[in-house]
């Protein structure tokens, strides 16, 4: 009988305890942000550590929720021999002759997402997050990665990201959700980041301090699926901090994009910037430049809508005059100057700057995405090489109980786009969503007393003629319920069968150096 009200229950209140139990067993994959020889030891960039290929090219790769499909550099956009400092400011640069599994493919039979804007070749092959974690026939386009145009190699984080996908049906992670801390880049305070896939890392979170955003649409003016309204920017200290926005008030609407190095903001912000600092952009760059000693103490503070503010000292944000030489490391070339990593945009089109929130404000801010719940969070890093084992706290949708699957540190502040607040509508779903929750919790467990009483009854029925129903309720339940979730029919990706284990790397492994880095940062 036992059996029986578990084949029952399973039936009536069933599809999503059995979808929940499926990928969402797998553990939250781990991936870190850190220095890597990517040439043979001679070139070191910053970024995710992959392996592509057979035998593995080793890329550094920049996380960007503005890219669906994985991006990397073709070695011919370097030079034969390769110059080395292209090389690490590429993260990597791919050769096709040198893996045997590798498999170019027209645009129209590709099996990747959707094109990405300066995708130029189509091909697939093997990646590799670890010795034990493996993709065939993961879909790869040549180009620059990033938003903005950078030329390092791009891991895709977008809402249609192949790479997430290939990941989930190949049981590598639990979900496409994932939790990303940049990192430090910083020339002084280095500190490696982290990418969880189906997860985040709480042991990065400061509790409590977390707020929520939906999920944005992408378009042709705002490539982004992560947008926030920026409704304050002051810089200075004290008495002489003094607002971006002038006397006129108002607000923005900005991406963060984890690829973009620098601040963007409108040519407004800027001007007043430039005018506060008595600052310029050098020749060679698009970023504020100053006497460090000019700047010693300002502080720059953004805060978003709903009231969620961040902090930057001048250490977060102003980097001394930082050269990469001819092996592909960064070092300090002047420390009387510094870079703002701001973007001086002062005499620009409003209409053709796109606000960004990058690297520097993510070293400060965790970042959850969850595609699936069409909601992101963003909550206080907790920064500096880490102090406390990682603690990964799986993200799987759907769920049995969404209100014990909300994370205590997750469950606290709404915030908006645009004009609109989404509160009361949140409010509203909520609402319903808890009513359909009673009303069909209370019909499904009428249905099973009633079930129970008839099978009651025909069980003393069947004992009276002399038959045995004890065996019965074993052939009811056929092999066929499992516990597993499968990608939608719609899904594009064919999975080869794993390949053969990672050679073995030699030497101890990349060194860690300054993290390669452009003249921007």
């Amino acid at each position: 009988m036992v059996d029986l009200w578990s084949f029952l229950t399973l039936s009536v209140l069933g599809h999503s305890v059995i979808a929940a139990s499926g990928n969402c067993d797998i553990k939250p994959l781990s991936l870190r942000r850190s220095n890597v020889s990517v040439s043979d030891d001679i070139a070191v960039s910053n970024g995710v550590e992959l392996g592509v290929g057979t035998p593995n090219q080793i890329f550094a790769l920049i996380p960007s929720t503005s890219l669906n499909n994985t991006r990397l550099r073709n070695k011919a956009e370097c030079g034969d021999p390769a110059d080395p400092g292209c090389v690490a400011y590429s993260g990597g640069v791919w050769d096709n002759t040198k893996s045997s599994t590798f498999s170019s493919s027209l645009q129209a039979r590709w099996n990747g997402s959707l094109p990405d804007i300066g995708a130029n070749a189509y091909f697939n092959d093997v990646l590799d997050c670890s010795t034990t974690a493996s993709i065939p026939g993961l879909p790869i386009v040549n180009g620059p990665g990033g938003l903005d145009g950078t030329s390092q190699a791009g891991l895709p984080l977008g809402s249609n990201s192949s790479l997430l996908s290939a990941m989930v049906k190949a049981n590598l992670a639990p979900s496409k959700a994932f939790g990303y801390w940049v990192g430090d880049q910083t020339t002084y305070t280095p500190a490696d980041g982290k990418l969880v896939i189906g997860g985040y890392d709480s042991s990065r979170v400061e509790p409590g301090s977390n707020h929520s955003f939906p999920i944005a649409s992408v378009t042709d003016q705002m490539p982004c699926p992560l947008q926030v309204n920026v409704t304050q920017i002051t810089f200075g200290i004290g008495v002489d901090e003094q607002s971006l926005f002038g006397q006129d008030g108002g607000s923005f609407t900005t991406c963060i994009e984890p690829s973009t190095n620098v601040f963007v903001f409108p040519p407004k912000a800027a001007l007043i910037l430039r005018t506060i600092t008595n600052s310029n952009s050098t020749p060679s760059t698009t970023t504020f430049w100053s006497q460090r000693n000019s700047t010693a103490t300002s502080q720059l503070r953004i805060t978003l809508d709903g009231g969620y503010s961040t902090t930057f000292y001048p250490e977060d944000y102003i980097q001394p005059h930082r050269e990469v030489d001819k092996s592909g490391h960064l070092y300090v070339y002047d420390d009387s100057v510094g870079n703002l990593n701001i973007v001086d945009n002062a005499d620009d089109d409003a209409a053709n700057v796109l606000p960004q929130l990058g690297l520097h404000w993510l070293k400060k801010n965790y970042l959850i995405v969850d595609y699936e719940k069409n909601e992101f969070q963003v909550a206080r890093a907790l920064q500096g090489p880490a102090t406390a084992a990682e603690n990964l706290v799986p993200l799987c949708t759907p769920t049995t109980d969404p209100q014990n699957t909300t994370d205590s540190l997750f469950s606290t502040h709404q915030g908006t786009i645009g004009s609109g607040s989404s509160s009361s509508a949140t409010k509203s779903i909520n609402t319903s969503a808890i009513a359909g929750g009673v009303v069909g919790g209370a019909a499904g467990l009428a249905l099973i007393g009633c079930l129970l009483f008839w099978l009651q009854k025909h069980r003393r029925r069947l004992r009276s003629n002399g038959s045995s129903y004890s065996q019965q309720p074993k052939r009811m339940l056929s092999p066929e319920i499992t516990l597993r979730t499968e990608l939608p029919a719609s899904s594009r990706f064919e999975l080869a069968q794993p390949p053969p284990p990672l050679p073995e790397k030699d030497g101890t492994g990349p060194r860690h150096e300054l993290v390669h880095d452009n003249k921007m940062r």
